[in-house]
């Protein structure tokens, strides 16, 4: 009897045994890594899928698979329904179709203190008992759409890795073979922005455009998930939502723009980099085109083809200087946008925002530089050496207007402020010409002025027009008869504002230096090798 009594103690442990063996079930770990933008806010991280290997008739115990998206925090919702276009979302196979849920989806402190590399985005999902699956390989969990903080990551230096742990409740419900961590994104710098300033003058309507060169930093950097403002309806490929409502987009806002000038902006950007896309960038049209803030929408007939391809639009607003317009130096900033809004987060652990909230968006710090210089119309020309009634000496000065000639040069009229500097330390004394019309020349004599009488030294004028030369003659007589006379042509002065975008009265930087800044234009002055 006591023997028997052994025997069926014996058989209930091995009975217990294989139940437990049975409601276990092992699992393989795979992921599709995604590129994600390290300035992002809400991008999306890679699909972890978890496939059954279990043998035949194993069965699952009611339990609870957590997915940790390490050192970062996660920007969506749990999805209604488990809709993929909500939130996170599930792709199931099998046996778990119907049956697997997301219990929740939290941002968690996963160390000591709150910053990047201890807090992390928690996906649970629930797995009921009694599920068997096909054997092996067949029957599938995958969790998708898992939107990233990587701006508040460690992640948000480019080039780093995210990764996934899995883990199981009960610790014995669930087998995951080894590894159980797999990347699921890679961090890199999303665009890359360039400026090309242009000059235009006081004297002409027009000028050449200005460029904003953008480009992706990486391919499949810029996506359409949506219709655009302007009615460019979503590619029919188009990327699975997972909350996102907003497209890729570029604000560029221009800064101290001169008065009576305006910049018109085209509707819609053709792609100059990545041809065969179609690819475009798309302007708000809900914005007026001469509004100094505008927005453009990245626009494709297929995500998949532009995603293969680094994309590249350069945008150039029509420049209009009008009358009386004021000089100066306008200023471009451009970011990548959607941006953050007001109350976003700034700890990593605040609460998962809702669906209305913009997706993607992004934490830029703006690109900027000058845009459009708006030079006046003149020209300074230098007199090296004039003497007025000194042992004899006089001079005469003769400046022309040559702003009439066969190039089509607007024909400009205008004083010259003639600045003559005496030798020694002081200030300039300073007197204006008649007006000169185009074609015309003015002459007089330094004599004219009394309070150069009994000087030397040399002149600087600023004249109120284009393309003025002059000439200087010198000439000693003791009486009426000359016997001594020598001239000169002055020399041309290049425009401060013109080469350099500076201010009247400011040295010019060499031509290395002028080359480099990217300011230097053709055919607005002229430079006699001073």
């Amino acid at each position: 009897m006591h023997r028997k009594s052994t025997l069926l103690v014996l058989f209930a442990v091995l009975a217990l045994f294989a139940t437990a063996a049975q409601a276990q079930l092992n699992f393989q770990i795979t992921s599709t890594p995604t590129q994600v933008i390290n300035i992002g806010r809400a991008e999306t991280l890679g699909s972890v899928r978890i496939t059954s290997i279990s043998p035949a008739g194993a069965t699952s115990a009611a339990s609870t698979i957590q997915i940790l998206f390490g050192g970062v925090a996660c920007d969506n919702d749990k999805g209604a329904g488990n809709d993929p276009n909500l939130g996170v979302g599930l792709n199931l196979s099998g046996v778990f179709v119907g049956q697997v849920n997301i219990a929740s989806v939290t941002n968690t402190v996963t160390g000591t203190g709150s910053g990047p590399g201890n807090v992390s985005c928690i996906v649970s999902l629930t797995v009921p008992a009694g599920l068997s699956p096909a054997a092996p390989n067949t029957d599938y969990i995958e969790v998708a759409g898992v939107r990233g903080r990587i701006d508040l990551s460690i992640a948000s230096n480019p080039n780093v890795a995210i990764y996934a742990t899995l883990s199981a409740t009960p610790a014995n419900s669930s087998l995951f073979t080894a590894p159980n961590v797999v990347q699921v994104a890679t961090s890199l710098p999303g665009r890359v922005f360039a400026i090309k300033s242009s000059t235009g003058l006081l004297c002409v309507a027009a000028a050449t455009s200005p460029e904003i060169k953008v480009t992706e930093g990486f391919n499949a950097a810029f996506v359409q998930y949506v219709t655009t403002d302007s009615g460019v309806a979503a590619p029919v490929d188009v990327r699975p939502l997972a909350g996102a409502n907003r497209n890729t987009q570029v604000t560029i806002v221009v800064s101290n723009l001169q008065s009576n000038v305006t910049l018109t902006w085209p509707d819609v950007v053709a792609i100059s980099n990545g041809a065969g896309t179609g690819a475009t960038l798309q302007r708000m049209t809900s914005i007026s085109a001469t509004a100094t803030t505008q927005i453009y929408e990245y626009a494709t007939p297929s995500q998949a083809g532009s995603d293969i391809k680094l994309e590249e639009w350069t945008i150039k607003p029509v420049v209009s200087v009008g009358t009386g317009a004021a000089l100066g130096t306008a200023t471009a900033s451009v970011t990548l946008t959607p941006p953050l809004i007001s109350g976003d987060a700034t700890a990593l652990t605040t609460t998962i925002f809702g669906t209305t909230t913009p997706r993607p968006r992004f934490n830029d710090t703006p690109f900027s530089g000058p845009l459009l210089v708006i030079a006046p119309c003149t020209t300074n020309l230098l007199f090296p050496y004039v003497a007025t009634s000194v042992a004899g000496f006089d001079t005469g000065i003769a400046i022309s207007n040559t702003t009439s000639d066969i190039w089509s040069t607007p024909a400009q009229a205008g004083k010259c402020h003639i600045n003559y500097f005496p030798a020694g330390p002081g200030a300039p004394i300073k007197y204006d010409t008649a007006s000169v019309a185009s074609g015309d020349t003015v002459t007089f004599l330094t004599t004219g002025n009394a309070a150069s009488a009994g000087t030397v030294g040399y002149i600087i004028a600023v004249c109120d027009f284009q393309f003025a030369h002059g000439l200087a003659y010198l000439v000693n007589s003791f009486g009426q008869t000359p016997n001594t006379s020598i001239g000169y042509l002055a020399l041309v002065i290049p425009d401060p504002v013109i080469l350099a975008g500076g201010t009247p009265g400011t040295r010019v930087p060499s031509p290395s230096t002028c080359s480099a800044s990217g300011l230097c234009v053709t055919n607005t002055g002229e430079d006699l090798g001073n």
